[in-house]
């Protein structure tokens, strides 16, 4: 906005002020020059987003980062998993160079810790994501998976507050505000929730057996919960291998001749069954899960167009896919 200009007026000069630069040096921890390092130039209060991003080769650990508008920034570096941030902000004037900079570059933390079932054993082939967070904004990681005895392990990360998710079976778990810092290792345990059997059995309005009816499951949240199987033995060749674990997948989501479907590895909770079938109209009901042990839920379908929901007001439903 421009105050004291009347309308049409011209001739109008707007100068804006002069950039000015930055200047320092990155040294290790033992005061020896860093050669070659990333160098990150960011407006005061802020981790990620528009900035200054450089890439310097000096051979001395100095650096000049010429263009800077004036205003307040936070000067970071890094290099092979470790990271150096001016101890201050640092304020640029117009037409003026900041200098006397000396960073510091330290070795990053780390998080490590174990994942366990709801039943206290090793959640084996878990992947564990580490996401930085703070201040609203969101910074890089790592990733991980957990060993025989449920471990993890994730390094090189700058010092902040990080976000751990453990993933896996249909199941998340997550930590908020893990703190890591230099030269650290924050140690986290998670326990995924517990696993169940549900088993559904679908009959028509005269109560015989509904045979071919598909399953199909939804966590909180509305996930959907994947049809657990186990992998073809050694005996299917490896090209028809993708095509044999769809099948099974298929006959494990679908009722049998009695009109029960039973489902393994359900998570413990809440989940919404929802239950196909041609011919029926589509039905769905609650049920809650025990972990460690067996649901049993009975569905009675009523003639009708399937996709057609049973629930007044309610529109045509179709399973999420993979």
């Amino acid at each position: 906005v421009l105050e004291g200009v009347a309308a049409g007026e011209s001739g109008v000069d707007l100068r804006m002020p002069a950039p000015g630069a930055i200047a320092g040096r990155l040294v290790d921890g033992a005061g020896r020059p860093v050669p070659s390092f990333s160098l990150r130039i960011l407006p005061a209060g802020r981790r990620t987003g528009a900035g200054i991003s450089r890439r310097v080769r000096s051979g001395d650990g100095t650096f000049r980062v010429e263009g800077v508008p004036p205003g307040v920034y936070r000067v970071s570096a890094s290099e092979g998993g470790a990271f150096a941030e001016a101890a201050a902000e640092v304020e640029v004037r117009p037409g003026r160079t900041t200098g006397g900079l000396e960073l510091v570059l330290r070795p990053g933390g780390a998080v490590r810790g174990r994942v366990l079932e709801g039943d206290g054993r090793p959640a084996v082939g878990i992947r564990v994501s580490v996401a930085g967070s703070e201040g609203g904004a969101r910074f890089s990681g790592g990733l991980s998976e957990t060993g025989a005895a449920g471990e993890f392990r994730v390094g090189g990360l700058r010092p902040g507050s990080y976000r751990v998710t453990a993933a896996g079976r249909g199941r998340t778990v997550t930590r908020e505000g893990v703190r890591v810092e230099s030269e650290t290792e924050t140690t986290v345990e998670l326990v995924l929730p517990a696993l169940g059997r549900l088993v559904v059995r679908v009959t028509d309005e005269a109560g015989s057996p509904v045979a071919g009816a598909r399953v199909h499951l939804r966590g909180p949240g509305g996930r959907w919960i994947p049809v657990r199987v186990p992998e073809p033995g050694r005996e299917v060749p490896p090209g028809k291998r993708i095509e044999a674990l769809r099948k099974a997948r298929a006959r494990a989501a679908a009722t049998g001749e009695d009109g029960t479907c039973v489902r393994e590895e359900v998570p413990e909770g809440t989940v919404t069954v929802r239950v196909t079938a041609p011919g029926f109209r589509d039905a769905e009901v609650p049920a809650s899960v025990r972990g460690g042990g067996e649901t049993r839920v009975e569905i009675t379908l009523h003639p009708g167009v399937s996709g057609a929901s049973q629930e007044p007001g309610r529109g045509p439903w179709r399973p999420e896919r993979r």
